[in-house]
């Protein structure tokens, strides 16, 4: 028989004091299981062979997802193991299942081992099967039916009160409103701010959706920054919206946590039973999770409504999403390059990165259309390092030692650029391919810069110590805040393409562009124009100084198999400008 070493003994019974008291320890059933840091197991105690079924030997040296139930999203174990390997303790209702495929719940808490040197070595759980519980221990009761963190009912506790819900709108048939929340951002609050500041601004998100409601509706925490609420006996659809309205507007105030303002707005969906086609409690929350992305695939800070047609959109989406996925793990993006032209020698001088996507059905794919579902799948991070790398490896090869050196200009998102990593990633891939920082410049959306201005002005110092360069796009694009500039170590500015595009017609853009031009200059900062398609929108921008023009007028993106063009003597000898004015 396998027996448990003095090691995972002691670990044990400290893991039952941090769940419960010690003193009731040995009168309490606590089930043990000892995992590796692949989740392999090495130790189960008594207590788990007869809850589960298994023996020790049974399931030792086999992976813990033997339990899986099924009745846990994909959600539930990515906070799991983001939790314990960052060295945390997690601690939720687990849903389970026995040998002989019986379900039963278990309130576990698993906690990191840590060797001498500092590494994870183990992950022990202990568990309280819920099923034999008597209903005595007030602590139990509270964490098996409410949040720990907020103290808003759990996603047990919700659905409860969701399915009573549904119960009573079908006897009375009346209309109720299961409203999905999603905060948008948190993820770099946490990366940047850490997790306690990020736990105190969930707190804060809670109590402030409670104060848009009724004290008759039920509030829910589903998951890190998913909450759900449920509105009963509406009268209509209108009303549901402007419940839904109210709290967007609501979340638009910033959260002032430790005398530090956080912007953080959220996205909301909207299912109505019983006018949707929803069934089960399932269901009903599935269809207001889809219309949340919606909400955030329309610009986040807005609510949508489910519909039949949004879950067509959505079951496509799911579909990208596993193709990207897939070529995301393998060949399936590219890089074109496209000349940006300076104007005070007519000459090519960098060259930016755009990334394409090959579908075989569908021919290229632009980046508008799948990096937010890079984004909301978690594969952003892997798909920008790459294009970095690529490109960046790709300007060290165009080193011609009779021509000035070609600059490579990269778009950073909002998450790469948020990501407590992300200098260090820069560091590393410039070490790494030896491209000369000098020849490195980072496009960043003004929009991604704004959401925290003091706080993206320090990366961006950070950043410039390395020697690259730093272009704000999109500049000016809402003309509502420009003083974070003056403090801001930024090389260029883009002017936004909207603006480009309407220089023939749009005397507005025409005066806004010339004050793009002239607060840069005073402020020693170059200015670019991108998307230059006509004579005219040259000739405009020529007579009011723009320092750098990009566009189809010029060149189109070079494919991959001709970026190699970029450092012959014909493109980088050439001279755009006087045979375009010709």
């Amino acid at each position: 028989m396998f027996s448990i070493c003095p090691r995972y003994r002691d670990y044990g019974r400290w893991c039952m004091w941090r769940c419960n008291d010690p003193q009731k320890q040995e009168a309490q059933p606590y089930s043990i299981m000892v995992t590796d840091p692949n989740g392999v197991i090495e130790y189960v105690n008594p207590i788990f062979e007869e809850l589960t079924g298994y023996t020790a030997d049974e399931v030792v040296g086999k992976n813990a997802n033997i339990l899986k139930s099924g009745e846990h999203g994909a959600d539930f174990f990515r906070r799991l193991w983001e939790t314990i390997n960052r060295g945390e303790i997690f601690r939720d209702i687990f849903i389970n299942r026995g040998k002989t495929g019986f379900i039963y719940c278990e309130v576990q808490t698993v906690s990191p081992i840590r060797n001498a040197e500092g590494n994870i070595t183990q992950f022990v759980s202990v568990g309280r099967c819920l099923n034999r519980w008597t209903g005595k221990d007030d602590k139990l009761a509270e964490l098996a039916h409410y949040d720990g963190l907020t103290g808003l009912p759990n996603r047990f506790l919700f659905q409860d009160r969701l399915q009573n819900a549904m119960l009573r709108a079908r006897r009375t048939n009346a209309l109720i409103a299961a409203i999905f929340l999603d905060l948008d951002n948190f993820k770099p609050v946490n990366d940047t701010l850490g997790h306690p500041t990020g736990d105190k601004l969930l707190k804060a998100a809670a109590q402030r959706l409670k104060s848009c409601l009724r004290d008759s509706d039920t509030v829910g925490r589903l998951a890190g920054d998913e909450f759900m609420a449920v509105l009963e006996s509406i009268a209509d659809a209108n009303y549901a919206g402007a419940v839904a309205q109210k709290i967007v507007n609501g979340f638009r105030e910033p959260f002032v946590i430790e005398e530090q303002e956080i912007h953080c707005t959220c996205s909301l969906g909207i299912a109505l039973f019983p006018l949707d086609t929803a069934v089960t409690v399932d269901d009903l929350i599935h269809h207001a999770d889809m219309a949340m992305y919606e909400a955030k695939r329309h610009g986040r800070n807005n609510y949508r409504f489910y519909s039949e047609e949004l879950n067509e959109r959505v079951i496509r989406h799911k579909r990208l999403e596993e193709k990207l996925r897939q070529a995301s793990d393998g060949n399936g993006f590219f890089l074109r390059y496209q000349p940006l032209i300076d104007v005070a020698t007519g000459r090519m001088t960098a060259a930016e990165a755009l990334i394409r996507w090959r579908q075989p059905e569908a021919g290229l794919e632009s980046p508008m259309d799948f990096f937010p579902i890079l984004e909301s799948a978690g594969l952003c991070m892997r798909v920008s390092e790459w294009v970095l790398r690529t490109a960046c490896q790709q300007a060290v090869n165009w080193y011609r030692p009779a021509f000035p050196r070609l600059r490579v200009c990269v778009n950073v998102s909002a998450q790469h650029f948020w990501h407590k990593d992300f200098y260090e990633t820069c560091s590393t891939v410039l070490n790494e391919t030896g491209l000369d920082p000098v020849l490195l410049c980072l496009d960043v959306a003004e929009e991604t810069l704004l959401r925290d201005a003091p706080h993206s002005t320090d990366i961006l110092r950070s950043l410039k110590e390395l020697g690259l360069s730093l272009c704000v796009d999109n500049f000016a694009r809402d003309c509502s805040n420009l003083r974070y500039l003056q403090h801001t170590p930024v090389d260029l500015l883009k002017i936004p393409l909207a603006y480009i595009q309407k220089i023939h017609t749009g005397e507005d853009e025409r005066r806004i562009i010339t004050a793009i031009i002239a607060l840069a200059h005073h402020l020693d900062i170059k200015v670019a124009a991108l998307g230059v398609s006509s004579r005219e929108q040259l000739a405009f921008l020529l007579d009011h100084r723009c320092d750098v023009l990009q566009g189809y007028y010029f060149s189109e993106p070079l494919p991959e198999e001709a970026s190699g063009m970029l450092s012959e003597a014909a493109w980088r000898d050439r001279n755009f400008l006087p045979a375009l004015q010709a």
